[in-house]
């Protein structure tokens, strides 16, 4: 796999913050929920827009060479991938903890990269290893791609 080729630019607007993530054929982005309280309830719903919303959503640490493998194998498939650095969230240590813990109730594990496909978790780095392994990562690809063709034909 070639070097994680991406430009990272912060910056914050009316107290929302957001990170994106430019790349050469991949557009992802980080769009932080406002607080609602101390119960967590924004992270689930940030994680559940996040995963409705995008084909591919990783949530990653910057810091996890298997979320970094996982990244760039998705980049290299010319995927369009919305990526949340846990890590990197304004509520610092708290909210990562608080989106692990969401992520482990959701899908069974805490551990990152946590990866859905069309809003089905497909587990970590080493499913979606086997997936592309075995081939069945691009036959998902292609099934999903041409869903949305003929949804956009109208037929």
């Amino acid at each position: 796999m070639s070097a994680l080729l991406s430009h990272s630019t912060s910056f914050a607007s009316t107290g929302r913050r957001a990170i994106f993530q430019l790349s050469r054929r991949t557009f992802t982005a980080y769009h932080a929920v406002p607080r609602h309280g101390k119960s967590g309830n924004y992270v689930k719903t940030h994680i559940e827009d996040t995963v409705e919303n995008n084909r591919w959503a990783v949530f990653s640490k910057t810091t996890c060479p298997f979320c970094s493998q996982a990244k760039q194998l998705l980049k290299d498939l010319n995927q369009k991938v919305a990526v949340v650095e846990i890590d990197r969230v304004p509520g610092g240590q708290t909210d990562t903890q608080l989106y692990q813990q969401e992520l482990n109730a959701m899908t069974g594990a805490r551990t990152v990269p946590r990866i859905f496909f069309e809003g089905t978790s497909i587990g970590g780095m080493s499913q979606l290893m086997q997936l592309y392994q075995s081939g069945k990562l691009s036959d998902m690809i292609k099934s999903a791609e041409d869903d949305e063709s003929t949804s956009k034909k109208g037929l």
